[in-house]
């Protein structure tokens, strides 16, 4: 693991500056005030944390147990160019550091005596180089990792070679006499390393036999049942062709059922077409009567106006009352037109569905009932019409019973005024119903 360098903050730089500067007591009171500050290694101090550059300022163990307790993880974390862990600052700190922190350190990350530094040196490596070491570093260090004695470092060096040319005598001899223990733990490590492999491997091979029975039992077992789960799967492959075949048959009867019902709906729509167009056909054909009598009725209305013309003044107004009455005939005729044309549109509307050609039978019966009102009251106009022929000829017969004549072609002129007022009040209570009828099936 190594540092990571976080942006400076003002607290943790503070912390730094207690450590680089030795204050001891102080770090221990900003650690306490602030515990966080202890895993934040600032850039400007090398990416160091500040357990390393404790350890390597030779800082007295309760400085040493305060930052372990706030940052346990730095005592895993490798800092500086060298790579290095916290213990390997310790070592090589000046002056020497004191037992209880060294011990503290091993005993805090005993895997730390197995960590070489970017140089390959480990912390044994290390101690054999520092001077005023006691003989209690070099066995905490040995008892937790007897085999560095037999490691080299990157320059080929072994600890002993280290030891043997450090000018501390003292530290020279300890050294020498560790390493001499540590080769030996080493040995007896070794023997009982070797021991417990072989104890290992029996018990292994026992476990693989073990497990051998095992595996066969569990293949026997397995064996049948798969041998059941083939059976089931088989059955079940039965049972889904049959279903499947089931399925088919039903899909077939559904599309010759779809197929019956289009053909029967096909039929049916065909017979309502062709009612709705022989229906059509015969509103067609009794309108056109409807107009070819009131196109007669012009003819006459015309003829009586001619044979009129040459009367006297009565007889011209009379005959400027039969020219409204023939205008207003035929604002009728253009209304049951326009009537007619929307009758057409609704009743191609209504050749959609059954119900709504039932709606359209039941208004041209209505219709036709109307029809023949009309054709009564156009013949009572007709009538009237002959009425004023009649007595123009008694008119040119008997100019002395002109005033009679007059006279009763007035009243004969009144009733057929009164006829017409009701014929037209027909026509709007029939435009009126139509609309209504037309209204309602637009709705349905």
């Amino acid at each position: 693991m190594s540092a990571t360098a976080l942006p400076a903050d003002p607290s943790s730089e503070m912390l730094v500056k207690f450590c680089r500067e030795k204050q001891w007591q102080a770090v221990i009171d900003h650690i306490r005030a602030h515990p966080s500050d202890a895993n934040t290694a600032v850039a400007g101090s090398g990416n160091l944390a500040p357990l390393h550059i404790a350890c390597q300022g030779g800082a007295p163990i309760q400085v040493i147990k305060v930052l372990v307790a706030a940052n346990p993880s730095a005592l895993q974390t490798k800092s500086g160019f060298q790579d290095r862990l916290p213990l390997h600052f310790l070592l090589a700190a000046i002056p020497a550091p004191s037992d209880s922190v060294v011990i503290t350190l091993v005993e805090a990350y005993p895997e730390a005596c197995r960590v070489a530094d970017k140089g390959g040196n480990l912390p044994l490596h290390i101690a054999c180089q520092a001077a005023h070491l006691s003989d209690a570093i070099f066995t905490s260090i040995l008892s937790v990792y007897p085999e560095g004695a037999y490691v080299r470092n990157f320059s080929g060096m072994y600890p002993l070679h280290l030891a043997s040319s450090n000018k501390d005598l003292e530290t020279k001899k300890l050294a020498l006499a560790a390493l001499d223990r540590g080769t030996l733990y080493a040995s007896i490590s070794k023997m009982t390393s070797i021991r417990l492999s072989k104890e290992h491997e029996t018990q292994i091979k026992s476990m693989e036999e073990r497990q051998a029975n095992q595996l066969t039992k569990m293949e026997a077992h397995g064996k049948d049942e798969r041998a059941k789960l083939k059976t089931q799967i088989e059955s079940l492959m039965t049972q889904l062709k049959n279903e499947k075949e089931i399925i088919s048959t039903l899909q077939e009867k559904l599309k010759a059922t779809d197929m019956q019902h289009e053909e029967t709906l096909a039929l049916t729509v065909q017979k309502e077409q062709a009612k709705a167009s022989s229906m059509e056909k015969k509103l067609r054909s009794e309108l056109a009567e409807v107009q070819l009598k009131n196109m007669d009725f012009l003819d006459q209305i015309e003829a009586a106006q001619s044979d009129l013309g040459a009367s006297n003044v009565k007889v011209e107004e009379q005959a400027n009352d039969i020219s409204e009455l023939e205008q207003k005939m035929k604002d009728t005729i253009k209304i049951l037109a326009d009537t007619t044309d929307e009758l057409v549109l609704t009743s191609k509307e209504l050749e959609q569905t059954q119900e709504q050609l039932a709606l359209t039978q039941r208004a041209s019966a209505d219709k036709s009932k109307y029809i023949l009102h009309l054709e009564a009251a156009l013949q009572d106009a007709r009538t009237c019409v002959l009425a004023f022929v009649n007595e123009q000829e008694r008119v040119k017969l008997a100019m002395t019973a002109q005033k009679e004549a007059l006279t009763a072609l007035l009243l004969v002129n009144d009733t057929a005024m009164n006829d017409t007022g009701a014929l037209g009040n027909n026509m709007l209570e029939l435009a009126s119903k139509i609309e209504m009828k037309i209204g309602k099936n637009e709705d349905a």
